[in-house]
């Protein structure tokens, strides 16, 4: 489970993750791509916001849980290797891409995300898959859905 005290406590009820964020930028992705230093906007205000340090471990936390869940995926990411699990994907989020001379800060701007199939099918069942579906309450079915796709693997 996530232990970040840095979340907002009252966003978490029965969930280990920012639910609204988490959803909101799971609708995104389901619409459009999106490279790591625009995920999650809204947690510690961002990549520019009062903490960066944690608010990039969200972000790799982020990735990583939903890249694992099968909701997230690499769309662009030039000579992108065919295994590109969860632990690959956090160590160049954390360490960038040695091998190819691109630091963490270089990956965060040149790898980008998208949603899978399975994601945007989710979304489309339940009413999430617009851009109207951005600034909507949050959807406990979906989080649900999160929740088992987290907890089951």
């Amino acid at each position: 489970m996530l232990q970040n005290s840095s979340f907002r406590e009252n966003d978490m009820t029965k969930t280990f993750f920012d639910a609204i964020d988490y959803q909101r930028q799971l609708i995104f992705a389901g619409l459009e791509d999106f490279t790591p230093n625009s995920a999650l906007p809204n947690v510690l205000g961002g990549q520019y916001g009062t903490n960066p340090v944690a608010w990039r471990q969200a972000v790799i936390d982020f990735i990583c849980r939903n890249v694992a869940a099968d909701l997230l995926e690499i769309v662009s990411y030039p000579g992108k290797p065919t295994e590109m699990g969860a632990p690959r994907v956090r160590a160049l989020l954390i360490s960038g891409d040695e091998s190819r001379g691109l630091d963490e800060n270089i990956i965060w701007d040149a790898i980008y995300f998208t949603g899978t199939t399975k994601l945007k099918s989710r979304l489309k069942s339940f009413g999430l898959l617009s851009w109207d579906a951005l600034n909507a309450e949050k959807s406990d079915d979906f989080i649900d859905f999160l929740v088992d796709s987290y907890t089951s693997g």
